[in-house]
């Protein structure tokens, strides 16, 4: 029946199949026995060990699983931002999201434990950053139940193909208590010392806003859009068996937290659906607007305006460019000249801070003053004393080559970097007056 008369309603009362056969796609049924008791022994004999519970944990439904296994080991469990809600935030064994936009205290455990126990996860790169680095000194558990998945990003130590809940179920099977006490006190200072916290004396912060969202819903549908938002939300939201979390992970898409808070409610009439949303992502999707009332769906949406695409800007300023790219470029004063320096280079990295603005590798250097241009022979790194990489722009000026390069710290007022192309990186300044006419070279 195709008729338009039908309502969405209708199309969600259809009943699905036990089973869906789908060429070239079959998944484990089963878990490797043999492989999950080696998995179990490391756990067991682990000092350190941590459990890092992923989407697929949600996604299985083994919460309850997860729950009593941690339990019944005592072993702390960290989440990804997919498997936040794999267990209770407010559980004690609960250290927090881990990942560039973790906790400190769940970055650390990762670092330092011996075991790191993985259900449901792919080791995205927002989870382990430089993987030389991560989880240096652990054993690496991985159960997954896309093959694919298993040791694709993160070379493992004991790959288990199974659905988490069917490892789960035979691990409970298996499990015994843990002395883990002064692992976890352990994990609790590097908490207190640094916490999770946004400032509560300039006024109104995220943090506060979800805070006042778990106060007020003690049974909630969760639906966030892509970008601060989104972390903020996975940051502070408690998740429980009464409040559960929809997020869009992997893909990212900006404009999903309006449309999919509507198919929450169209699924979950008798519950509050409230949607956490950012100016940018819900003007891509604002239309639905007409959809929410033709389908009588009254989503509660948590709209947080900063007039920005929060997360990209964000991005530029800790990633690509220094603060002074988001001023305006100041003008020359009177009697002021304008230096332009053009810096060609072989190799821009974004550094990992905002004062390490670009590593470079300088090949040639052309000052221009006034419009009259100046051209000098390539500058290298052995001039510069520079390491294979390059070093940051602001540091150019102060290596010891005076015969090379002129003291800027000292003539320079608000630089402003630019990039300029692929393989070009400009900067604009004013000159201060005791400055002008002493340049002879500069790069």
């Amino acid at each position: 029946d195709r008729s338009p008369s039908r309502g969405l309603g209708d199309v969600y009362k259809r009943q699905y199949p036990d089973s869906v056969q789908i060429r070239g796609y079959k998944p484990n049924e089963s878990v490797h026995i043999g492989q999950l008791k080696k998995a179990y022994k490391l756990l067991k004999s682990a000092k350190k060990p941590l459990i890092l519970a992923g989407g697929g944990v949600n996604i299985a439904k083994a919460n309850e699983l997860l729950k009593e296994f941690a339990e019944k080991m005592n072993v702390p469990v960290v989440t990804t931002i997919m498997g936040k809600g794999a267990i209770a935030t407010t559980h004690p064994l609960y250290i927090g999201n881990t990942g560039m936009h973790g906790k400190y205290a769940s970055n650390k455990a990762v670092s330092e434990c011996d075991v790191l126990f993985s259900i449901g996860t792919r080791f995205n790169d927002r989870i382990t950053g430089d993987l030389n680095e991560f989880a240096p000194k652990a054993k690496i558990v991985h159960i997954d139940v896309d093959t694919a998945s298993i040791s694709r990003n993160v070379v493992v130590d004991v790959p288990i193909v199974s659905d988490a809940k069917l490892a789960l179920e035979k691990l409970l099977e298996w499990a015994e208590p843990k002395d883990t006490a002064a692992w976890q006190e352990r994990i609790k200072a590097w908490d207190e010392k640094n916490p999770l916290e946004m400032r509560r004396d300039r006024g109104m912060t995220p943090q506060m806003i979800m805070e006042h969202i778990n106060h007020t819903f003690d049974e909630a549908v969760f639906v966030t859009d892509v970008g601060q938002n989104q972390m903020w939300a996975t940051q502070y939201l408690d998740i429980d068996e009464k409040r559960q979390m929809i997020t869009s992970g992997g893909l990212g898409t900006m404009g999903f937290g309006f449309p999919a808070a509507i198919g929450a409610k169209i699924g979950n009439r008798d519950t509050e659906v409230v949607c956490v949303t950012g100016d940018g992502g819900f003007q891509m999707n604002i239309q639905e607007m007409a959809t929410a009332i033709v389908q009588g769906t009254p989503v509660i949406i948590c709209l947080l305006n900063n007039q920005y695409l929060g997360m990209v800007r964000q991005m530029q300023q800790l990633f690509a460019l220094p603060d002074a790219f988001f001023r305006p470029l100041h003008p020359a004063a009177p009697g002021e000249r304008i230096l332009k320096i053009r810096f060609h280079v072989g190799n821009a990295v974004g550094a990992a801070h905002p004062d390490r603005v670009f590593k470079v590798m300088v090949q040639a250097a052309v000052v221009q003053i006034d419009g009259a241009r100046h051209s000098f022979h390539a500058v290298g790194d052995h001039d510069l004393r520079m390491g294979k990489a390059g070093l940051p722009l602001a540091d150019l000026h102060t290596r010891r080559k005076q015969r090379l390069v002129v003291g800027l710290g000292q003539c320079i007022n608000e630089p402003l970097i630019r990039l300029a192309g692929q393989d070009q990186v400009h900067i604009h300044t004013a000159l201060c007056r005791k400055a002008q006419g002493r340049f002879q070279l500069a790069v």
